[in-house]
């Protein structure tokens, strides 16, 4: 995974009351490899949300989904909410509403078509559990307005700084 682009247009404290995004945003991802679960329920109509694939890119407009890349094909799953996917090259594209899945085979993206169709309850319960924790995570932290509006937004965690001081469960580290 890699963030290609992200900026926000700056916003006050009167923007923040309206319950949405309380700017414009444009966040640009890249999933190289794997898997990725992508929370986003607060999103403003005006922002743009995208995910750059191997092949094609996908919008998600509001809620949770779920994106592997397999041996099978491109899996997207509209979890929650819904999203587009552009085929690379084209201006053909497949709208993923929740609770719905599609598998993009190389073959049938070829002739730009969905080889198949599948719904939430058919993920494997690691894959749902990964959904839940990527909306559990988007809870986790808000942004505050800052005092002027010539400086960006002020993450706020949502729990206290002492929940984070506790011994991890298990062990984790990275290895090359």
């Amino acid at each position: 995974m890699q963030c290609v682009d992200y900026t926000q247009r700056p916003f006050d404290k009167e923007d923040q009351a309206l319950g949405l995004e309380a700017s414009e945003s444009n966040l640009k991802l890249r999933l190289i490899d794997g898997q990725i679960a992508v929370a986003s329920n607060r999103l403003s109509p005006l922002s743009d949300l995208r995910v750059q694939l191997p092949k094609g890119e996908l919008r998600l407009h509001k809620g949770t989904c779920l994106i592997s890349l397999e041996a099978t094909g491109l899996h997207i799953t509209a979890y929650e909410g819904n999203l587009t996917y552009y085929y690379p090259d084209s201006e053909s594209r497949e709208f993923v509403s929740a609770p719905k899945g599609i598998r993009i085979s190389d073959q049938s993206m070829e002739r730009q078509k969905v080889a198949e169709v599948s719904t939430v309850e058919s993920l494997e319960i690691e894959q749902v559990r990964f959904c839940q924790a990527a909306q559990h995570a988007s809870k986790r932290v808000t942004f505050q307005a800052n005092d002027s509006t010539k400086l960006p937004p002020e993450p706020v965690l949502i729990v206290r700084p002492q929940y984070f001081q506790q011994p991890d469960l298990r062990p984790y580290q990275f290895e090359e």
